[in-house]
């Protein structure tokens, strides 16, 4: 490798690599956050401390969204899926009065069944429209002999349901496709200025290269980072609260605090278990999942981890901790 090449890799991008997920890079993120805040002493670090906050900000805010527009992707087709059902159910309840009118075999039983009755149990979103449309059609050339314009309209009505389903979801999907896409643009700026940090501490103390280290824990990037630790689950009825952990936790604690939810979760710490909230709370969006060091809850005399449901739903959560 000539000097040139050595140079390069020595500056390139030690966290652009398939390897570091997003969760592991918050994490890793958050840790070098607090340690660059605590060593801030009249804002020698914030030409690198301000970047990458910025750059932290505008990537993890957006891909918290990230799950959100998963589960909008997900309602949207479980919204489409529902309509196809009740549209295939209603094609089997009325295919007994079709079949004693036009019988098995005949042109008009073709026009509606041109592939049989098991075609229905087997629709996809690449042929439902077309399904659904040519159904509607012949159920309005044929209404006459099979109860007038209230047959007819039950698959109308199908028909017009279907394309408003289907139209919701490829609008849903885009607009998913479009965030992730800037979200992958978005993660290139967090690299650079973690990646700034390092040049910055190590020209600020090196060779002190313990001192250096002690901004950085790399571990956090490491897949093996995630089966170590603790992790704890439960359920909450409405406005319930609970104690997640039977052991008191450190000040140097990290949370991974999860909400599987359609609805918002918050997590406080208290002195004693089941206590009364010292510090502030954390809420956790719908869907999400957040990386919190022990300094987020804003106090030194938080012991125990809690959670609560402040609505009427029964929600489900689950930590970790390392």
């Amino acid at each position: 490798m000539n000097r040139g090449n050595r140079f390069a890799v020595f500056f390139s991008n030690l966290f652009n690599t398939a390897g570091i997920t997003d969760a592991r890079l918050q994490l890793f993120c958050r840790f070098v956050i607090a340690t660059l805040t605590a060593a801030n002493i009249g804002g020698i670090l914030d030409a690198v401390l301000t970047p990458l906050n910025t750059a932290y900000l505008n990537y993890f805010g957006d891909s918290k969204e990230k799950t959100v527009n998963k589960a909008i992707k997900e309602s949207s087709t479980a919204g489409l899926n529902t309509v196809v059902k009740k549209f295939a159910d209603a094609v089997r309840q009325k295919h007994h009065l079709i079949a004693s009118i036009y019988p098995e075999g005949s042109m008009e039983y073709i026009e509606f069944f041109p592939s049989g009755l098991s075609a229905f149990g087997h629709l996809t979103r690449g042929t439902i429209l077309e399904v659904a449309n040519q159904f509607s059609v012949t159920a309005e050339k044929y209404k006459a002999a099979l109860g007038g314009v209230p047959f007819a309209a039950i698959f109308s009505g199908y028909n017009t349901s279907i394309i408003a389903a289907l139209g919701i979801q490829t609008d849903k999907k885009g607009k998913a496709k479009t965030i992730n896409s800037e979200v992958i643009t978005m993660r290139a700026p967090v690299e650079d200025a973690l990646m700034a940090v390092m040049f910055k501490i190590g020209s600020l103390y090196g060779p002190n290269w313990d001192k250096c280290m002690s901004f950085f824990d790399f571990s956090l990037l490491n897949a093996a980072h995630h089966t170590k630790g603790t992790t704890a689950s439960g359920s909450l009825t409405l406005l319930g609260k609970s104690n997640c952990l039977e052991v008191p936790i450190l000040n140097t604690t990290i949370f991974l605090l999860k909400n599987p939810n359609i609805v918002p979760l918050y997590y406080y710490l208290s002195s004693v278990k089941n206590g009364v909230m010292v510090g502030i709370e954390i809420e956790i969006k719908p869907n999400t999942n957040y990386v919190a060091p022990y300094n987020e809850f804003g106090t030194t005399a938080g012991l125990f981890l809690n959670v609560k449901n402040k609505t009427d739903y029964t929600v489900n959560w689950e930590i970790h901790i390392d």
